[in-house]
């Protein structure tokens, strides 16, 4: 699943980094014997948009990413999963 980076971009948990926690994920672990296994489902699907200007809300910052501004980014969460 996509993770949280740590105080960047511009939501307080990090986003999109991969260095913290999934988004809305759910696993489940088990081991038998010496074989142990992970599965995990990342239930997150959405959107939101940064930009490199500060003070910028959401709408703004999607109105410079849909104008093709340099200063503005789309990054995408989509279902995920992993073993």
């Amino acid at each position: 699943g996509n993770t949280a980076g740590v105080y960047t971009y511009n939501k307080d948990d990090g986003a999109v980094n991969g260095v913290g926690r999934g988004d809305k994920t759910v696993q489940y672990r088990n081991s038998f014997g010496d074989i142990s296994f992970a599965v995990q489902a990342q239930l997150k699907n959405s959107a939101f948009y940064t930009c490199d200007v500060e003070n910028i809300t959401q709408d703004a910052c999607e109105e410079l990413w849909a104008a093709s501004s340099t200063s503005a980014q789309q990054v995408e969460y989509n279902y995920t999963y992993g073993g």
